[in-house]
This record gives C-alpha cells, sequence and structure tokens, in this order.
C-alpha cells in the first residue's frame, strides 16, 4: 500500500520541487513575469479607453429608455382603464395613469435640472 501512495504522489513532488525552485531564484520569476505583463499594460490602456467611451455613450441613452419606460406605464394604465369592466379594476388602472405621470414629470424635471447645471456650470 506505501508503494502504492509513493507512486501516486510522485509526479504531485516533482511539480512541488520545480516550483520550489522557482521561488530560490525570484529575480527570474519577476522579470519573466514583468515581462509577460508590460505589454498586455501598454494595450490595455487604449483598450481601457475605448470601453469607457462604450459606457458613456449607452449611459447617455438611459433617460430616454427611462422616459419610454414611463410612457409605457402610463399607457398600460390607459389601456387597463379603457378595458376595465368593473370598478376595482379601472381603479387600479388609474392609479397606474397617475403614477406613470407622476414618474414622467419627476424624469423630466431633474433632466431639466441637470441640464441647467451643466448650463451654469459649463460642463
Amino acid at each position: 500500500m506505501l508503494q502504492v501512495l509513493k507512486k501516486v504522489l510522485h509526479p504531485a513532488r516533482q511539480q512541488l520541487e520545480v516550483f520550489s525552485s522557482w521561488s530560490s531564484r525570484p529575480t527570474f520569476g519577476l522579470i519573466s513575469i514583468l515581462a509577460l505583463l508590460l505589454p498586455t499594460t501598454a494595450m490595455a490602456v487604449g483598450d481601457l479607453i475605448s470601453i469607457s467611451k462604450k459606457i458613456l455613450d449607452l449611459l447617455s441613452l438611459l433617460p430616454e429608455f427611462l422616459l419610454g419606460l414611463g410612457l409605457m406605464y402610463f399607457l398600460y394604465g390607459l389601456f387597463g382603464y379603457l378595458t376595465g369592466l368593473d370598478e376595482k379594476k379601472k381603479k387600479e388602472a388609474r392609479d397606474t395613469m397617475v403614477y406613470g405621470v407622476v414618474g414622467l414629470f419627476v424624469m423630466i424635471s431633474v433632466w431639466g435640472i441637470v441640464a441647467l447645471a451643466r448650463d451654469l456650470l459649463g460642463i
């Protein structure tokens, strides 16, 4: 049984010895890691700038998207009000329309305040 364990563990022991020999030469390991990372880091700066531009482009679409969602929510309530047969469904639909209008008002107000602040600060 001991012989079988030694045969099984022998390759792992050899790999461990290889790693321990690398740690005895820290300058070689450090230089090889730096040599591998420097070109990648230099290329990543350009990628990072392009990625950040794409993220900003997507974020600039966010207010229009939210306004569209608010309008769809209001129209959903309007449809529910027009097709509602009993008073309970009509009341729920009317509440949905009110929430949609309030949401649209808040979004447009915040959008206007941000635009005003940008103009005043010159951003």
